[in-house]
Parts: structure tokens; C-alpha cells; sequence
């Protein structure tokens, strides 16, 4: 699934598999995971693990 801005100009993808979501930035770089079984979203450095599915979060941080 791609996520698009206003302008419909692609800034992000989400991939799925069935135990795992992943968000992509517009360059192809991840940035975080969802991991179903357990309810958490992990950033690509681990440094950062919240409860429930909160990719669109972390696209949030990549965008200044």
C-alpha cells in the first residue's frame, strides 16, 4: 500500500505479511515494524518500541 501527501505524490509504502507490517519511506528506506503477535511497533534502530500498530507515527518523524 502506498501512502500518499495531498498532492498524491508517494511518501511512503507499507508492506504485510501475515505476522509483520513494515513502513518504507519515499527513498525505500525502512523505518519501522509492527509485529501482530505481540501489538508493537519497533523503530528500524530499536530504540523506540510503542504499543499497537504505529507505523504512520514514525513517517510522521521522518517528515520536517
Amino acid at each position: 500500500m502506498y501512502i500518499r501527501d495531498s498532492h498524491l505524490n508517494i511518501i511512503a509504502r507499507i508492506d504485510e505479511n501475515s505476522t509483520n507490517k513494515y513502513i518504507y519511506d519515499v527513498h525505500g528506506n525502512l523505518l519501522a515494524s509492527y509485529n501482530k503477535s505481540v501489538d508493537l511497533t519497533t523503530s528500524v534502530t530499536g530504540s523506540t518500541v510503542v504499543k499497537g500498530d504505529q507505523l504512520l507515527t514514525f513517517l510522521k518523524c521522518q517528515r520536517h
